[in-house]
């Protein structure tokens, strides 16, 4: 399911122009962890954004921290031993405006759309019907698009490539 008011190409170059993200490449799963807090955030703001008139938005947002919970905290320290991996004693401080530049990215996207809100219903509702951190990563890298080619994939080794390739 491809998510319209989702611009992750854009935000991707974006970062890598202003020197976010390292230039180290990224990992099949580092490019997963990436796509699932990508999710995370564009929910988050739809939830303050569009609030709960009429839409339910926010309670059907807490309902899915709630229900992944153990998903996200998981996700957060994958993104945090990328950004260590990449950024060492600075990785903090790195992954802080990585944070920070998603949800600003995400706020000036749901500006421009009329359907950001049932849009972003639509999203919420399908996130709440899964039931495994699996099925939630699967949703993320199925729904929010490839990073632009400029970040470069890590070659795999013999096994990575058949594991990847499953």
């Amino acid at each position: 399911m491809r998510v319209s008011f989702f611009s992750f190409g854009f935000f991707i170059l974006s970062l890598l122009s202003e020197g976010v993200l390292a230039s180290s490449c990224l990992h099949k799963a580092d490019d997963e962890a990436i796509r699932v807090r990508q999710l995370h955030v564009e929910l988050m703001v739809a939830a303050l954004k569009c609030g709960n008139g009429g839409s339910g938005l926010r309670d059907s947002y807490g309902r899915y921290v709630q229900a992944h919970s153990s998903a996200l905290s998981s996700n957060a320290n994958e993104l945090r031993g990328y950004f260590k991996r990449s950024y060492g004693k600075n990785s903090a401080y790195h992954f802080d405006r990585f944070m920070t530049r998603l949800a600003n990215d995400a706020s000036i996207r749901s500006q421009g759309i009329t359907s950001y809100c049932q849009d972003a219903a639509k999203v919420l509702d399908a996130v709440n019907a899964l039931e495994t951190a699996e099925g939630l990563k699967r949703f993320a890298v199925s729904s929010m698009p490839a990073h632009d080619d400029s970040l470069p994939q890590c070659k795999v080794s013999g096994q990575e490539a058949r594991t990847a390739s499953r």
